[in-house]
């Protein structure tokens, strides 16, 4: 598939095509911050609040490990997928339902414990995993494996302190 075929391709219709294209631009420039994000910023302005724009930006943060600006998209992820469930809280939801928005918050809220961790706040990641884990009983998102990982470590480095003293 040639380039201009590829930037023009149509994966979600819901999505104006112009912002469709910037996001498959900004991938196209990722090593190349100020074109990348003069792209994601006209997605942005084309379509603010489509899960795809939102989930873009967010990737591209995560990527570049600027875990803050990751942060605040991936709470604006669950916000708007929150207001489209039309629920006041999202974890109001059915949470074993397969229904993509469903699943897409609790893939969120992951991301969201993921990048909070990154951004060293052990106590609160923790606490927004063990929240996945307590909504998502199938263990669609296989939260339990992450969060069994970080508690690993965190005995691990306990018991390494405990045994250097």
């Amino acid at each position: 598939m040639q380039a201009r075929d590829w930037l023009s391709q149509r994966d979600y219709l819901d999505l104006d095509a112009q912002a469709e294209r910037a996001l498959r631009a900004a991938g196209a420039a990722f090593q190349n911050d100020v074109v990348a994000e003069r792209w994601l910023d006209e997605a942005a302005a084309l379509a603010a609040d489509h899960p795809a724009v939102l989930l873009a930006h967010y990737r591209y943060y995560l990527y570049k490990h600027r875990y803050e600006e990751a942060e605040h998209f991936a709470r604006r992820c669950l916000a708007q997928v929150a207001r489209e469930l039309g629920l006041p809280c999202a974890s109001d939801a059915d949470f074993s339902a397969t229904e993509p928005r469903v699943r897409y918050w609790l893939f969120g809220m992951q991301a969201l414990g993921y990048v909070v961790l990154r951004c060293g706040r052990l106590a609160e990641a923790r606490a927004l995993l063990r929240k996945v884990v307590e909504l998502d009983s199938t263990d669609q998102t296989k939260t339990r494996v992450l969060l069994n990982v970080i508690d690993n470590a965190g005995r691990e480095e306990t018991e390494g302190n405990g045994a250097s003293q």
